[in-house]
């Protein structure tokens, strides 16, 4: 008998008969090869799903949580390898049924984006990560299966302790460090991606949102004109002169944004996340209710472009602004030493940006942070569910389907010093 016939032989007496590991030896020099694999196979056997003997669906998302698919919660009653009942739990991410809304999706190619995204490129950050042997935790969830382009099936990441912070509440001080720390992270192993020839920026769509003109139009220039005509009717003769500014012509506000938005390849570019709000990552907590942990969902609108596009999107529409304001320089710094030290640990060979230069590329784009203040955290923390009606919004071409009542007292004790200051900048 050969010395690969035996090693065969006893696989198949571990696996057919595991009771016999009890009797093996197990030393700590020379474990057998043979019985760890047995040992791992009974595991998965184990846990394995054999018959799925229940599925239930039910909406994952009230009304206006998400505009871009249609979530539900897919929740299993299986039977697993050892004969034990248990649950699993899926979300389900589907192409919107309204007919509307289903164009809109298909000509942004979201679900195409978001699959390759997690195909390729958070794929081989997980293999990057292996073999580095990082000790910090992944950034996304799993994807379980997919059908292009029409629904893509997720783990639960709420069934791993993971939460979602209630959209209405900003996030504080800690949430931030946590987020714009993960952020780094994801930036910088996108660019050892790019620099392995894996990531290829010319892959990418445009940044829709400050590229296309027919959504300039739509989203933030009629998003604008609502704030305006709130804060006329709402705010105060002492406002008025804000919210005539904010009329801005259309011609001038997407010459802006394409100015702004345009790919320098001479600078320091990433693959962005594109929708980076709290509505788009689950927080892990400690014991004392502290945030450790984030996972990042919604990779629809995904682009290759400066990572301050990122960055100004989650401070100015998810940090309570207060505390963005006193605190912008070390949630600033938070964000450029997790970028820095994620390039050094996988032995980026380019040159590293300074935090000088990312913050000098904050205030290049600072003119995105209007579309921000004045219309998308309106519309991100606005209570109720009709903040935005996105049928009546494409139907209508932008002229309804913001909410009358975005603007609050709340909104404007949150964003009227960011607007003053933005028009103090110029921006307005």
């Amino acid at each position: 008998m050969t010395l690969h016939q035996s090693s065969n032989d006893r696989r198949m007496r571990y696996i057919d008969r595991p009771w016999l590991l009890l009797d093996a030896e197990m030393s700590s020099t020379n474990l057998d090869p043979a019985m760890m694999e047995a040992v791992l196979q009974m595991q998965n056997q184990e846990l394995a799903v054999r018959r799925v003997l229940k599925c239930e669906a039910r909406p994952a998302l009230p009304k206006g949580e998400n505009y871009l698919s249609l979530v539900s919660r897919i929740t299993l009653e299986v039977v697993l390898g050892n004969g034990r009942k248990s649950y699993k739990n899926l979300i389900l991410k589907e192409v919107p049924p309204e007919e509307k809304n289903k164009e809109f999706v298909d000509n942004l190619g979201v679900f195409k984006i978001e699959t390759e995204m997690y195909l390729r490129i958070l794929k081989q950050m997980e293999e990057l990560m292996d073999e580095y042997h990082e000790t910090e935790e992944m950034l996304w969830g799993r994807l379980i299966f997919y059908q292009p382009y029409t629904y893509l099936l997720f783990e639960d990441l709420k069934a791993t302790g993971f939460l979602m912070s209630p959209r209405q509440s900003c996030l504080d001080l800690e949430h931030g460090h946590l987020v714009l720390h993960s952020l780094g992270r994801f930036h910088g192993m996108s660019k050892i991606l790019e620099e392995r020839g894996i990531v290829n920026g010319k892959d990418f769509k445009p940044y829709a949102i400050i590229t296309d003109k027919d959504l300039i139009k739509m989203f933030v220039h009629c998003g604008l004109r609502n704030l305006s005509e709130a804060m006329h009717q709402f705010w105060g003769s002492a406002w008025h002169r804000v919210a005539d500014k904010l009329l801005m012509p259309l011609e001038t506000l997407q010459n802006k944004m394409l100015e702004i938005g345009k790919l320098d390849e001479s600078r320091f570019n990433v693959v962005n996340h594109g929708d980076c709000w709290s509505n788009n990552m689950l927080f892990k907590y400690n014991w004392n209710h502290r945030p450790i942990a984030v996972r990042f969902l919604d990779f629809q609108v995904s682009h290759y472009n400066s990572p301050c596009w990122d960055v100004t999107y989650f401070m100015f529409a998810s940090i309570e602004p207060k505390i963005r304001r006193e605190h912008y320089e070390s949630l600033l710094r938070t964000y450029t030493n997790s970028l820095l030290l994620t390039l050094q640990k996988y032995h980026y060979s380019g040159s590293l940006p300074t935090h000088e230069e990312i913050a000098a590329e904050m205030e290049r784009i600072s003119f995105f942070r209007l579309t921000l203040v004045g219309v998308f955290h309106a519309v991100m923390t606005a209570e109720g569910t009709d903040a935005l009606d996105m049928e009546k919004l494409l139907l209508s071409d932008g002229s309804i389907g913001f909410g009358k009542d975005l603007y609050s007292d709340m909104y404007k004790q949150r964003m009227g010093p960011e607007l003053l200051k933005l028009e103090e900048q110029g921006h307005i």
